[in-house]
């Protein structure tokens, strides 16, 4: 990561990156998440989030702990190995990094409204990060 960039975070406590990504590894990493969307919707798969429940069936919200080894995608994996997430983690963090959550946020007939947040005041030391990848 360049250092203008790691400032822009510090300074700002959020960083854009526009990344060029293969489309036929995103094609294929869209068509995985699509199965695992069936899934989880199918109730195959029980590590879910839901929101506003008000109907029959859940308003699916999330899909979580997609590193699971029962969801795992090498197609998911692949885009991911891509991009430079990794490397813009361990800028931010060190070497010594962890995966403590990941989810699909989704939405579908009723969205979860809320706000992006910041879970730390700006000048603490700085112990996590979140980061988010979109698919669509």
């Amino acid at each position: 990561m360049e250092k203008f960039e790691i400032k822009s975070f510090q300074e700002n406590g959020f960083l854009i990156v526009d990344s060029p990504i293969d489309c036929t590894i995103l094609d294929k990493a869209r068509e995985s998440y699509n199965q695992l969307y069936l899934k989880a919707k199918e109730g195959k798969y029980p590590y879910i989030r839901v929101y506003d429940d008000y109907s029959n069936k859940p308003n699916l919200a999330g899909i979580e702990m997609v590193f699971h080894p029962e969801i795992i995608d090498q197609n998911i994996i692949d885009l991911l190995n891509q991009t430079k997430i990794l490397d813009y983690a361990k800028s931010i963090l060190g070497e010594d990094i962890k995966l403590t959550l990941s989810r699909y946020h989704l939405t579908e007939n009723i969205s979860h409204v809320g706000i992006w947040h910041r879970d730390t005041s700006v000048g603490q030391k700085l112990n996590s990060i979140q980061i988010n990848f979109y698919l669509f």
